[in-house]
């Protein structure tokens, strides 16, 4: 099972990405492989048809429309249960880390996080993932009977798409068991449009030399020429120069 995250109304990058080792995983073990849509996102279905899924959970109504761990998370389980699926692949974005935990722990699931390899022929699910600021590799075998995995962008490579795509089966899931505690009350977007710095091929990044938030401009425009994104240090960051969004590193957003 694949949690879609969405963009700027299309398919994010890293969402790509977990299905095409979701689909790999999906052949290697013999069984079908769905995704979850939620909010107004089910018109992206087709899309996902395109990546070579034939089968999308659908979650809509007022619950759904920001994002929430709790309403997408239990959406996330309902689809899994419907499937049904022991196995749930998120990208390792900010909210896809976010939803990984709490997925995990609403279906008593082991967790791996920024998984950036899998030995696929290994038995039982053998993953790769950095540990101590990226110092060392852990390998982790996951024995439990569900799993959770948040594959870091930029490591796995998106499917191809399909022409003609298949037929895509959109299933409506209305979960009942929504615990609701917390709710977004406004999103800002800083940059729209702009590419992550987490799914991006290029970053251009400044840190204390460009001089002040005026020397961002020509960092912008540099990673504008290379098609690339704008990265900063934390230093550039604490001193309100950039947002925080752009911020790579430890602190910040993990690139590779």
């Amino acid at each position: 099972m694949v949690w879609v995250e969405t963009t700027d109304g299309g398919i994010r990058k890293a969402s790509r990405e977990a299905a095409g080792v979701g689909l790999k995983l999906a052949e290697k073990l013999g069984v079908p492989l769905a995704a979850v849509l939620c909010g107004g996102d089910a018109a992206l279905a087709p899309a996902l048809g395109r990546l070579g899924l034939s089968k999308v959970f659908a979650a809509t109504g007022e619950a759904f429309a920001r994002y929430s761990s709790e309403a997408y998370s239990a959406a996330v389980a309902e689809a899994g249960l419907r499937m049904p699926a022991d196995l749930y692949l998120t990208g390792a974005t900010a909210l896809g880390r976010d939803l990984s935990a709490r997925l995990a722990a609403r279906l008593d699931a082991a967790l791996a996080t920024d998984v950036t390899g899998i030995r696929w022929d290994a038995a039982p699910l053998t993953v790769i993932r950095p540990v101590y600021s990226g110092k060392l590799m852990a390998v982790t075998e996951l024995t439990a009977p569900r799993r959770v995995l948040s594959l870091r962008p930029n490591v796995f490579p998106a499917p191809a798409e399909r022409d003609p795509a298949p037929a895509v089966e959109v299933v409506p899931i209305s979960p009942e068991d929504l615990r609701i505690r917390a709710q977004v009350q406004k999103a800002i977007q800083t940059a729209q449009g702009a590419l992550d710095v987490s799914e991006a091929e290029v970053i251009v990044s400044g840190g204390r030399g460009v001089g002040g938030p005026e020397g961002f401009a020509a960092v912008a425009e540099l990673a504008r020429t290379l098609r690339g994104a704008v990265g900063a240090s934390r230093a550039a960051v604490d001193a309100g120069w950039i947002p925080y969004a752009h911020q790579v590193g430890q602190t910040g957003k993990v690139v590779s």
